[in-house]
């Protein structure tokens, strides 16, 4: 039986309107109805043999399951999409895919495979002279680059990108790239530079109707302040930010906004408000799976716990956070944690352990090419000395109180 020309065009149809409906619960971030549009419309696809389109619905799922922070299933999605995309020969879609894969492999810390993803999407982008996928594989390399402390080149990867799309006029992907610089300046301190950007990204923003994007941009304010110490307007813009990801469902900034507050509620020793927005910050991460702020929440609960002298539940909230830590291979928050368990140690009077470890934390900070990491391990060493000093017999003397560190990892703010 022969088919019309309408035949053959309503699978192709029929696909691309699940497509959009899917696209549009993802808009109004009703994720799941969205997962479910997206894996019907696939499955449309797949069955009338419309290649191009179940890739396209593939690479939509990918990402989808990447911000849910469902990185197997992201994964998977983005390898099945690149593996069609080769089979038809269509290069924009492997080097889309491929970019999609590098975004996954970083968020789960894997930054040579990361590295490797970014690096060829670069070239097949290059090899169509496609700009602005290649603007989007330079940056992927850039926060590859600043996640592993090399700021020169994360510059380097972000200016060159931010040029590529201020020739195309393309103002969302400028404010995003704007985001990436705040972070590079902000990790080497470069606080003015790191707020002109961030302020620069926000206005942009405003002016497309970027809620998210003005909240990221709040919240990256918000982290520079916080490590200037000026507290109380840290916590106003974490504040403005808090509320504008509440109203639109953004989970993963909540849980980053949160952990921020807790560490100001901590500094200024209000433990009540700091426990209650670690353990928001722990539930929320926890959920979506977002190892990185459940780890940094968790040993936030370590530090409110030992202020209150909760030696047990401190010293819990110490070893899941090292746990999670050592199993994503976060280097600063493996040792900020066994700086908190020294700080614990000594407050119970045990010298020795906690002379053992100072001297771990300090080594990872040393080994860390950040100027913050470097400050630290100078402050390990200064506790370890303290702690040698003392007898099992002496008085206790001035113990560190919780949360004195004012620096975090600066790659991840």
């Amino acid at each position: 039986q022969s088919t019309t020309p309408s035949d053959r065009k309503e699978p192709r149809s029929k696909v691309t309107l699940l497509q959009k409906m899917g696209s549009l619960h993802r808009d109004r971030q009703n994720y799941g109805e969205a997962i479910r549009l997206y894996n019907q419309a696939r499955s449309v696809a797949h069955s009338e043999g419309v290649q191009d389109l179940e890739a396209s619905v593939l690479v939509r799922l990918g990402a989808l399951y990447r911000n849910q922070c469902e990185y197997v299933q992201a994964e998977e999605s983005y390898k099945l999409a690149q593996e069609i995309y080769i089979r038809i020969n269509r290069v924009s879609g492997q080097a889309n895919a491929l970019v999609g894969l590098g975004s996954v492999y970083r968020s789960q810390y894997k930054f040579t495979q990361a590295e490797d993803s970014y690096g060829l999407a670069q070239k097949l982008y290059a090899r169509i002279d496609q700009d602005l996928g290649q603007a989007d594989a330079i940056r992927g390399l850039g926060a590859v680059y600043l996640a592993c402390y090399k700021y020169a080149q994360a510059e380097e990867s972000h200016m060159l990108a931010q040029e590529i799309y201020a020739r195309n006029d393309h103002a969302q992907s400028q404010a995003d790239t704007l985001m990436g610089l705040g972070d590079i300046y902000s990790g080497q301190c470069k606080y003015d530079q790191a707020k002109e950007s961030y302020e620069l990204a926000r206005e942009i923003y405003t002016r497309i109707g970027g809620a998210q994007g003005q909240a990221n941009a709040l919240a990256g304010l918000a982290n520079v302040l916080r490590r200037q110490l000026k507290s109380s307007q840290a916590e106003e813009l974490y504040k403005l930010a808090l509320e504008t990801y509440s109203r639109i469902g953004n989970d993963r900034g909540q849980a980053n906004v949160l952990d921020g507050l807790g560490g100001i509620y901590l500094v200024s020793r209000k433990s009540i408000q700091a426990e209650e927005s670690y353990k928001l910050a722990r539930e929320i991460s926890t959920r979506i799976g977002n190892d990185r702020v459940q780890a940094r929440a968790v040993e936030g609960l370590g530090h409110v716990y030992r202020g209150q002298c909760k030696y047990v539940q401190a010293e819990e909230s110490y070893e899941l956070a090292q746990e999670i830590h050592t199993r994503i291979g976060n280097d600063w928050g493996r040792a900020s944690t066994l700086c908190g368990r020294g700080h614990l140690a000594q407050q119970r009077h045990r010298n020795a352990e906690a002379a053992t470890l100072y001297r771990q934390a300090g080594a990872i900070f040393a080994s860390i090419p950040n100027a913050d990491a470097k400050k630290e391990s100078i402050n390990c060493g200064e506790w370890l000395n303290y702690v040698l000093a003392q007898s099992e017999a002496s008085s206790e003397g001035p113990s560190p109180l919780p949360g004195e560190s004012q620096t975090e990892d600066p790659s991840l703010s």
